[in-house]
């Protein structure tokens, strides 16, 4: 659709438009449900790269990433859970033309922390990105 930019396919393009600000309708997301997560899809490029990182540099590396687009003027930023808990492959909520184990991911409550909570709130905070009371 118009507008609407999914990093794993547009990532110098998006991480690009925080120096000449995005258009106010344009909608980024990380990945969406058919892509892998963040972590995965970053530590796969950063392997091609002959440096594969480690779980510390994957979480730090999303959270930059997000951190990045959340300065966009973008109408909307849009962040799979998945990408937000910095989980990898594993909590893929779907794999394309794969028939079989999709759909399935469930978030657990113990996955929902209030570190990451008070980290999320903050980035909101910061980028003007909380619905007005």
């Amino acid at each position: 659709l118009p507008g609407v930019k999914v990093l794993q396919f547009s990532a110098w393009e998006m991480l690009q438009k925080e120096m000449t600000q995005a258009d106010a309708y344009n909608v980024f997301y990380t990945g969406t449900h058919d892509n892998r997560t963040l972590v995965s899809w970053y530590a796969a490029e950063a392997e091609t790269q002959g440096s594969p990182p480690n779980a510390v540099q994957q979480r730090r590396f999303c959270r930059q990433i997000m951190a990045r687009l959340y300065a966009v003027d973008a109408w909307w930023v849009i962040f799979p859970l998945q990408d937000v808990l910095g989980l990898d492959d594993r909590s893929r909520m779907n794999t394309p033309s794969k028939p079989e184990g999709n759909w399935g991911w469930r978030v657990g409550m113990e996955q929902l922390t209030e570190e990451t909570a008070a980290w999320l709130r903050e980035l909101c905070e910061r980028h003007n990105r909380l619905p007005e009371a």
